[in-house]
């Protein structure tokens, strides 16, 4: 073998190398984005279960109680033994 052909095969090993290096940091690349769209997906889903429950938790507070009365400054509650009012000036 001629030098030639020895620097030839040391260039294409090389090569050969470099491309291996690059499609594992490549692969590390694509790697990182996936866990960071299912970041995004998990925090997204966690953001609307927190809104829903926030909502149905919101509406079953305003709607509990159906019998309110008021008169004046008093407030009148149904099914509570009390009565809040003011009285005098």
């Amino acid at each position: 073998m001629s030098k030639t052909d020895d620097q030839v095969k040391a260039s294409e090993k090389l090569m050969q190398e470099a491309e291996v290096h690059a499609q594992q940091q490549i692969a590390a690349v694509k790697k990182k984005e996936t866990m960071r769209k299912k970041q995004v997906v998990k925090f997204g889903s966690l953001m609307v279960l927190t809104v829903i429950i926030l909502i149905f938790a919101t509406i079953a507070w305003f709607t509990m109680n159906k019998n309110v009365e008021t008169s004046g400054m008093g407030v009148k509650v149904a099914a509570a033994p009390f009565e809040l009012a003011v009285e005098g000036s």
